[in-house]
């Protein structure tokens, strides 16, 4: 018997449906971003004041990004399963646990336990998030929904990092309002964020029906969606652009703040306003490049981004060079150039990696992002020592001859979308 044939009122609702959903995700975007920014600024001062040391500061840091990536995949297959909403709210739940076990707790031990329950949190939150975020965006404007939604996480994350640069307060305190926040944030994705029931085509199956989908069902336990997701040559040669990519860039970007401290000297208060004006760029972009990348698609897109790194590291070279008079005015002109870059190339990262397959988004999209994670979490490492052995600006001047082969590879071999 088959069910009823869906109307335009139907299709009216859906739609309604959605921009709800959209308009929840966008509110917690802000306030999220507002409470993580805080977080973000003192969480790793207020580990070295427990610590004393830079050697464990790092291993925690590097601890927490595992933390985060283990569960990803099997947040996502969870999701693909079972719904989207519940995994984004026991993620967050699990995130609360922890800040509120390190504002209470000061023991070393119990402080890694909260770092755990915090950044699996994320791993838990973040592949359904993204993938009910693309759901339940227009076909043709996936790039505009994720700027949207990128432009209230920047927008929130500026009032954030003001609080913390003229408040002054112990790092608990900060940990404690974001431990608050997160709480609303849950409580309004509860009652907000409604889930689409997916509707069969049929009530009652014919015997082709039933045997096509215990064919595709003995497929998916046979083989590993590791194996799967590099079988498709266009997602192989998207994985292979985004994996290279992060190395690239990460070269340059996974110790840069630190490595500004280190050379430089500057202050708090100096790196507060850098992260402030790429804030600001961030705010002013987001939404015109969204518009872009959907105009131009997601290939062109990422060629515009990557094109800019030019710019970015060469106002960092110029930094360096007249760093007696100039430096700070360098500094700002790159990160607001990062801005940019990063308003333009991740709206269009995130269409593509939340779309690399139909029955199983959010698993694979969390398969992609352990990928890219192992690809950027050596360069830390890698670029520490290239600077302890030969120069502060090695790495961007590595990154400066690179990004050509990244040029060439999105012109000759990344698949087109338009």
């Amino acid at each position: 018997m088959r069910s009823p044939v869906p109307t335009n009122s139907d299709h009216l609702k859906l739609q309604q449906f959605k921009k709800k959903n959209l308009y929840t995700i966008f509110i917690t975007n802000i306030i999220h971003g507002f409470g993580f920014s805080m977080f973000n600024v003192v969480y790793q001062p207020y580990l070295y004041e427990i610590t004393q040391s830079e050697v464990i500061l790092g291993y925690l840091a590097t601890f927490g990004m595992l933390m985060q990536l283990l569960p990803m995949q099997l947040s996502g297959k969870i999701a693909d399963k079972h719904g989207r909403k519940s995994l984004i709210l026991i993620g967050l739940s699990m995130i609360v646990v922890g800040l509120i076990i390190i504002v209470i707790f000061q023991e070393l031990v119990l402080i890694i336990s909260g770092i755990t329950l915090i950044f699996l949190g994320y791993g838990i939150r973040d592949p359904p998030k993204q993938i009910f975020t693309r759901e339940n965006s227009e076909d043709k404007k996936h790039g505009l929904m994720f700027s949207l939604m990128f432009f209230g996480y920047f927008a929130g994350s500026i009032g954030g990092n003001l609080m913390v640069t003229y408040l002054g307060k112990p790092a608990q305190f900060y940990f404690g309002i974001f431990a608050g926040i997160i709480i609303l944030q849950i409580f309004i994705q509860f009652f907000f964020l409604k889930e689409e029931k997916s509707a069969q085509p049929f009530q009652s199956k014919d015997v082709e029906s039933v045997l096509s989908e215990e064919t595709v069902k003995k497929d998916l336990k046979s083989e590993s969606s590791w194996i799967t997701i590099f079988k498709n040559p266009k997602n192989r040669r998207i994985i292979i652009f985004f994996l290279v990519d992060s190395m690239i860039w990460g070269i340059s970007l996974s110790i840069y703040t630190g490595a500004l401290v280190a050379n430089y000297s500057l202050t708090k208060e100096q790196i507060g306003v850098i992260i402030i004006i790429f804030n600001i760029s961030n705010m002013i972009f987001q939404i015109p490049c969204g518009h872009l990348v959907d105009k131009i698609g997601k290939k062109w897109s990422l060629f515009l981004g990557d094109s800019l790194g030019f710019v970015i590291f060469g106002f960092a070279l110029l930094g360096w060079v007249f760093r007696d008079q100039y430096l700070m005015p360098f500094l700002y002109a790159a990160h607001f150039v990062l801005g940019i870059v990063v308003s333009v190339f991740l709206p269009a990262q995130m269409a593509l990696l939340s779309n690399l397959d139909k029955k199983k988004p959010t698993e694979y999209y969390g398969i992609m992002n352990l990928i890219l994670a192992l690809g950027f979490m050596p360069m830390g490492l890698i670029s520490g020592l290239i600077i302890a052995k030969v120069h502060y600006i090695a790495p961007f001047i590595i990154t400066l001859l690179l990004i050509p082969l990244e040029l060439l590879y999105l012109v000759k071999i990344f698949p087109n979308d338009k």
